[in-house]
């Protein structure tokens, strides 16, 4: 009953990074804004800044596998009241390391997305880059909304990669019972 339970967690869990990571790629992909700069209309969209590009490719990478994920749990707890990695070390293994891929590359897209948002607020006189929230400023608003969802997407997919780690390491026996037997 505990072992049920404990998927249905990691079922809910592996939902919100579904959420985050979608409305973190959503937001950032749908946000444009137009503005006529000198007689010449000029927009702002994701597509020029290749962080972004990737910030949203990541996050939506990552919220199907979070839904593949959340899907196995959701089945394996309510159909075969049972969890597969309880006694699979290979699909404990490979839950663990993808879990962890997903997370660093999620959290290091929304870095660098961030690191260019940090950019387009403060300029770098250095690279000839101007203040481009000073014009784009809806556009501006929409990326630190969808930064603060990845981000939070980041952190939940944490969560979720340190339960998978105990599922994994829960399976092999601690140092002090091989020195009793």
């Amino acid at each position: 009953m505990e072992q049920v339970m404990g998927m249905k967690v990691e079922g809910f869990l592996r939902v919100l990074c579904t959420v985050l990571s979608s409305a973190a790629a959503l937001i950032v992909a749908l946000d444009r804004e137009s503005k006529e700069i000198f007689f010449k209309e000029r927009k702002a969209t994701f597509k020029y800044l290749h962080s972004l590009w990737h910030l949203v490719i990541i996050c939506s990478a990552a919220a199907g596998y979070h839904l593949l994920q959340s899907c196995r749990c959701f089945v394996f707890a309510w159909a075969l009241r049972s969890n597969p990695c309880s006694g699979s070390k290979l699909f404990a293994w490979v839950s663990f390391l993808l879990d962890q891929a997903v997370t660093y590359a999620t959290f290091a897209a929304a870095s660098a997305a961030a690191q260019d948002a940090m950019i387009g607020i403060f300029a770098v006189r250095a690279l000839q880059w101007g203040k481009i929230c000073n014009t784009y400023t809806g556009f501006c608003v929409l990326l630190v909304v969808g930064g603060v969802c990845a981000f939070l997407a980041t952190f939940s997919m944490a969560v979720v990669a340190s339960l998978s780690a105990y599922h994994l390491f829960r399976l092999y026996p601690s140092p002090a019972s091989r020195i009793k037997n």
